[in-house]
């Protein structure tokens, strides 16, 4: 193996020249082992647990090297990701951890004290901050599970923290709860009642076996489309706006068919994961339950404006809908969308985020159409969208209401004739100079 962090791209297969099997390999303390039988002279300096229980080497190096940026690796060259030089890009005075306690309603001064007494065990380059006590295991499987231990304790119960600046010595700030426009109020739990673990969630982890199956789901046929002409939507703006967890064909194939002809398509996400998430802006791409790849929006939604923008998509997936029905920038943006006239896209779970758009518009906003409107989505949610006051269709694959200029389809298999039915209305409105489509 090669000691850089190229090894992230290795591929570790079988070196035997007769061995015509492509199945992903296995791994064992004295090398690497193929299904054909032939052991290669790669060692193994890994747990393999995944290609053991039949899934994939790529899995299991993955999750190396990601132990290995926490806590370094000597057979890979990877030092500990808090023993690495600053960047230039860098700023010491950003946030640069996930703030728990401030975005569910505690404060700022909680997060960074307990950042700081995990950094005194795992190190922190952007604070300078080196751990207290090396890790002495000799392989990286080994000094992460010290770590794990050091950090949670060998029953699972933190064993840091408990000092007079530990997170839970702190005294939680009261602050307003913005979101709802009404103010902080007292609590009359006691402080015994209110105590809460150092930990964490991520502690109870460990006391469950991890996946080694594929967690992707459904591999969704992708549609084929008639060749396409670049100039065919030239002129034409699409807003994608999405939150973590769209359905990876459900987002990629729309785009992919707009920009293919012509369409300039921007990606909007939640304003939060430009200020808190490393690397900044991106969002994650579901597969499923499967969460291992990500994508890079173009911008926030609150600084979308949307009168230069046609039309609007909302991806589905499980769990992206979830989080856009209660962002009120994203209800928002959609309700605008219609006040606007523009043509409103969704599929599958997407159309979630029209039901709460339907209901309880803040003053100066109008509520999304849902009384007669019609509409279709995937099948567990098809009673909620009754239920809102829309009219629901099981059995049409893509639906279009003229008088809400509102296209849907019910799940990623229907992407075909959605795509082409919002490549026509697109034309129209172009070909016809909508006013409500060019301003």
């Amino acid at each position: 193996m090669s000691r850089t962090l190229a090894t992230q791209n290795y591929e570790l297969r079988c070196s035997n020249p007769s061995c015509n099997r492509h199945n992903p390999i296995l791994a064992k303390s004295d090398g690497i082992k193929c299904r054909c039988g032939h052991v290669t002279t790669i060692p193994a300096h890994f747990y393999p647990g995944h290609a053991i229980s039949g899934g994939s080497i790529e899995s299991d190096w993955q999750a190396h090297l990601e132990r290995a940026r926490i806590v370094g690796c000597e057979i890979c060259g990877i030092e500990p990701e808090w023993a690495r030089p600053l960047s230039a890009e860098e700023n010491p005075s950003k946030i640069h951890f996930y703030p728990s306690s401030a975005l569910s309603g505690g404060s700022i001064e909680n997060d960074w004290a307990r950042h700081r007494q995990e950094a005194k065990i795992v190190g922190c380059h952007i604070c300078g901050i080196k751990p207290e006590r090396p890790l002495v295991g000799k392989t990286t499987e080994e000094r992460y599970a010290e770590l794990q231990t050091r950090l949670h304790g060998a029953g699972g119960a933190p064993i840091y923290g408990h000092g007079p600046n530990s997170p839970a010595s702190i005294t939680p700030t009261p602050t307003s709860n913005d979101s709802v426009g009404q103010p902080a109020t007292t609590s009359a739990i006691s402080p015994a009642q209110a105590a809460v673990s150092d930990g964490g969630s991520h502690s109870l982890a460990r006391r469950f076996k991890r996946t080694g199956f594929d967690t992707r789901g459904n591999d969704y046929k992708l549609p084929v489309f008639p060749p396409a002409e670049m100039s065919e939507l030239k002129g034409v703006r699409v807003l994608v706006i999405s939150a973590d967890g769209p359905e990876l064909p459900e987002i990629e194939v729309p785009i992919e068919y707009l920009k293919a002809r012509g369409a300039e398509v921007v990606l909007a996400g939640q304003d939060w994961i430009f200020q808190y998430r490393n690397p900044a802006g991106h969002i994650v791409i579901a597969e499923w339950l499967s969460d291992a790849i990500s994508l890079k929006m173009d911008t926030r939604m609150s600084d979308v404006k949307l009168e230069d923008f046609d039309a609007l998509f909302i991806p589905g997936g499980a769990w992206n809908p979830d989080m856009l029905r209660t962002d009120e920038v994203a209800l928002r943006l959609v309700r605008e969308a219609h006040r606007r006239g523009l043509l409103v896209a969704s599929l599958c779970h997407g159309p979630q985020v029209l039901i709460n758009a339907a209901f309880d518009a803040p003053e100066g906003q109008e509520n999304f159409p849902a009384k007669d409107v019609h509409i279709t989505g995937t099948g567990s949610i098809r009673r909620d969208l009754t239920n809102a006051g829309f009219v629901v269709h099981n059995d049409d694959p893509v639906v279009y209401d003229q008088t809400a200029n509102l296209l849907t389809a019910r799940d990623p298999n229907d992407l075909g004739p959605l795509c082409l039915r919002l490549g026509q209305l697109l034309r129209q409105a172009l070909l016809a100079k909508a006013p409500h489509f060019r301003g």
